[in-house]
């Protein structure tokens, strides 16, 4: 009996040292392999290009064409009843300045579902009404055109 439960402690020792030996070797490996990865990730980073940002890459120049959504309207005359008209159009905009935060734009056409807007007794005065306007660059989206991607191109191209 004792020759059978020595020879079960000798071999669970070995098994033991056995399983020291492996775990070891598996975190020296382990460490190996995290130290080439971090490695590897640096070279990336050092070596790729900056990635533009959306904005910069349809960034608002004059001449853009753009759109502003449901632009909210309050017309108001004394000599009318009622006196307070609101409606809401979106308009398509050219872009003529560019500012840090805003840009001047005219309208060159617009939509709404309100019926004093559809009205086309109203058309002029609504688009005189964007006429040399100052927006906040936030309201006015750019419409990507044939036009818009070849300036990029060109500009990527440094042309």
């Amino acid at each position: 009996m004792n020759i059978i439960l020595t020879i079960v402690i000798m071999c669970l020792a070995a098994a033991l040292v056995i399983s020291v030996i492996t775990i070891t070797n598996l975190l020296d490996r382990n460490n190996t392999l995290q130290k080439e990865v971090d490695s590897a990730k640096r070279e990336v980073e050092t070596s790729k290009k900056p990635v533009k940002k959306e904005e910069d890459i349809f960034d608002i120049m004059p001449g853009d064409t753009g759109i502003i959504k449901n632009y909210g309207i309050v017309n108001t005359n004394p000599n009318r009843n009622p006196v307070k008209i609101e409606y809401t159009v979106t308009y398509e905009v050219t872009i003529l300045e560019v500012s840090k935060d805003s840009v001047k734009v005219t309208a060159t056409d617009f939509s709404s579902f309100d019926p004093y807007a559809r009205d086309s007794a109203n058309r002029t005065k609504i688009i005189d009404f964007m006429t040399d306007k100052w927006i906040d660059k936030s309201k006015v989206e750019i419409v990507v055109d044939q036009k818009k991607i070849r300036d990029i191109k060109l500009s990527e191209l440094g042309l």
